[in-house]
């Protein structure tokens, strides 16, 4: 068993690689050859534990991901196995890993459903999620902008100056989500926030949508109007809406979207679902994060350090 750190994960998975390994398992997820089971989660009054798994058999793995939330702050990690044989093949330290993937997500998202002449982005968030977010954004698509909003003025100019050298793209701090939102193309958030970030009637018509910070039923980025106003409304996994998707939650219940209108990335990615039929819907991709995507990135971390002899062994 090989076992990799941060620092090997760190080297071994760029986002475009990451990207790559998202968009494979997405297709065969859409295909039904790809298997996912959403998050579990246990609580206690100290901690919590998540954990969630998945198998591509085209590729031949499977894995668990399993988290910890305590006063200590959050400890990820993820078991890699192999199908043939139900060998473990490699523990990592998950937190980079992690990050990798919900970006690379997003940036599919985006290449599959927003206009292919995307030129304008806005980014809610400055945390260390939002720079693979922001990095998948412009990956995806060759956008000349993007606004950076945040509640901290300070964290906004902060993430602009040192994410500068990893995007070949402009990077303004805004004062408001108004002001992100304005013209925007391709929205993508990434923040801890209970209630909406902008109003839906801001949006302007052909934007597409990347909703990632939230996955409890109790949080919301986004309005009631904002999903009234997307012509398609897809989701990393159907069978997490019910579990932790506030942002679909108040729609549901109004009656206003019915669940069988809620379609799957991966259908879309296989071609099993259509995407954006013209240039003036409004398209949505909500993200909750799955397994199949930690599945898919471990498997190609695991490839290279294999094939380059990094990591350490362990009996």
């Amino acid at each position: 068993m090989l076992y990799l750190t941060e620092q090997d994960v760190d080297q071994l998975l760029p986002v475009a690689a990451a990207m790559q390994a998202v968009e494979n398992v997405l297709e065969q997820q859409g295909t039904g050859r790809a298997v996912n089971q959403p998050r579990r989660r246990v609580h206690s009054p100290s901690g919590e534990l998540h954990v969630m798994f998945g198998a591509q058999p085209d590729d031949g793995y499977m894995g668990v991901k399993s988290y910890s939330l305590t006063k200590n702050g959050a400890q990820f990690h993820v078991m890699l196995y192999s199908m043939e044989t139900g060998e473990l093949l490699a523990f990592f330290e998950a937190n980079i890993l992690g990050q990798r993937r919900t970006g690379a997500a997003s940036g599919i998202a985006t290449r599959h459903l927003a206009r292919a002449e995307s030129r304008i982005g806005a980014l809610f968030g400055t945390g260390w999620q939002a720079e693979t977010q922001l990095e998948a954004m412009c990956l995806a698509r060759p956008l000349a902008e993007v606004r950076v909003y945040s509640r901290s003025a300070e964290n906004r100019a902060s993430f602009c100056e040192r994410m500068k050298e990893r995007v070949r793209t402009r990077l303004v701090p805004v004062e408001s989500g108004a002001a992100a939102v304005e013209g925007a193309d391709v929205v993508t958030t990434i923040t801890t926030a209970r209630e909406p970030l902008f109003p839906g009637a801001a949006l302007k018509d052909g934007a597409h949508l990347n909703v990632c910070g939230s996955n409890s039923l109790l949080k919301a980025e986004i309005d009631v109007e904002t999903v009234r106003r997307c012509a398609i409304i897809a989701v990393d996994d159907r069978g997490a809406v019910p579990l932790e998707c506030g942002d679909l939650l108040r729609p549901l219940e109004s009656g206003l979207i019915q669940p069988n209108a809620i379609v799957e990335l991966g259908e879309i990615v296989a071609g099993r679902c259509a995407g954006r039929q013209d240039d003036g819907q409004n398209t949505l991709f909500k993200s909750h994060g799955i397994a199949l995507w930690d599945v898919a990135v471990a498997a190609h971390v695991y490839e290279q350090a294999r094939d380059q002899g990094m990591g350490h062994n362990v009996p």
